[in-house]
């Protein structure tokens, strides 16, 4: 492909349609390129390039909506890659990657994985999360060293300088019965002041 073969169609002073192209791009030589860009210099390019890839980008906010007249159950917006990975991703200053509705799927026919520095499940207020089920053949929690579980587990250290002593099942017991699996939030520190009453 030569420059040659470059067609320049012009729809206005701000819309631009590139095709023929021999430069190289970021994705590589495009096959065709639409360009437009607003008063305020803001850009917008959708193009298909000769390595397959096609592309739609904004420099600013980029909205897709449909089913405004769709019918109540339908799939009104539907994403597929039939063949590798889907990726949604923050880049740079981005926070969050937000998905909200009134019911949520995340269906996996083999593995579901969620991972994080730190993963928090129902809301920062106690209590607004109403119930957490998990119906599961094995939940292994491993083997923590802080909190509840690990007092209910006995793996929290202070457990364990009691793991072979005559009081253990009271220790146990006093901690489990302290911090239950409706108290999450209770902290280890509440736990030691019923142990030291039974030593």
């Amino acid at each position: 492909m030569s420059e040659e073969n470059k067609t320049i169609d012009q729809f206005g002073p701000q819309c631009v349609l590139e095709t023929g192209s021999s430069k190289v791009g970021t994705c590589g030589v495009a096959s065709f390129i639409f360009r437009a860009e607003n008063d305020s210099k803001v850009k917008f390019n959708a193009g298909l390039y000769e390595n397959g890839m096609a592309t739609i980008e904004s420099e600013g906010k980029l909205q897709i909506q449909g089913g405004i007249k769709a019918k109540k159950g339908e799939n009104s917006v539907a994403l597929f890659a039939h063949k590798g990975d889907m990726s949604i991703q923050c880049i740079s200053n981005g926070t969050w990657v937000k998905i909200k509705g009134p019911n949520i799927i995340l269906d996996a026919t083999n593995e579901l994985v969620i991972q994080g520095r730190k993963i928090r499940l129902g809301y920062t207020n106690p209590g607004k999360c109403e119930s957490i089920t998990a119906t599961a053949k094995k939940i292994d929690l491993g083997a923590p060293k802080h909190g509840n579980m690990a007092v209910l587990l006995k793996t929290e250290s202070f457990m364990k300088s009691f793991s072979k002593s005559m009081v253990a099942d009271k220790v146990a017991a006093a901690a489990g019965a302290s911090v239950g699996f409706s108290a999450l939030e209770n902290k280890a520190t509440k736990i030691l002041n019923k142990v030291s009453s039974l030593i």
